[in-house]
């Protein structure tokens, strides 16, 4: 059955923290399947709503659902920065190798590894 509402409760293949960028664990075979953080410039599903213990469900707002989200930053950023996947599903302002996709936009600063900031998915 498809799903409307923008959130879908998957399953965590390792610790996932809260306000993280997850991608489907490459190899999964559970249903619903597994989740990891999306790392270094990977594409992602969505971000984590709850913190989850590898193994037990995790509820993730798809990167399709409407608005923005409060995501973790791995560095510090300015407000409209183009912020990219960084490594734990984190989003960073600095393009890795150059080449990276941008995939959202700081809508609040970041002044360091941790900070909690509001962002718009691209």
């Amino acid at each position: 059955m498809a799903e409307n509402s923008g959130f879908r409760t998957l399953m965590a293949g390792e610790a996932i923290a809260t306000n993280r960028l997850v991608k489907i664990k490459s190899g999964t075979t559970t249903v619903p399947p597994e989740v990891v953080y999306a790392d270094s410039d990977e594409a992602f599903i969505g971000s984590t709503e709850f913190a989850a213990a590898s193994g037990d469900p995790v509820t993730v707002r798809l990167s399709n659902a409407p608005g923005t989200r409060e995501l973790v930053a791995g560095e510090a950023a300015a407000v409209g920065a183009s912020l990219y996947t960084a490594n734990d599903g984190k989003v960073a302002d600095t393009n890795p190798g150059g080449t990276g996709t941008a995939r959202a936009i700081a809508l609040e600063a970041s002044t360091a590894d941790g900070d909690f900031i509001e962002c718009l998915v691209l």
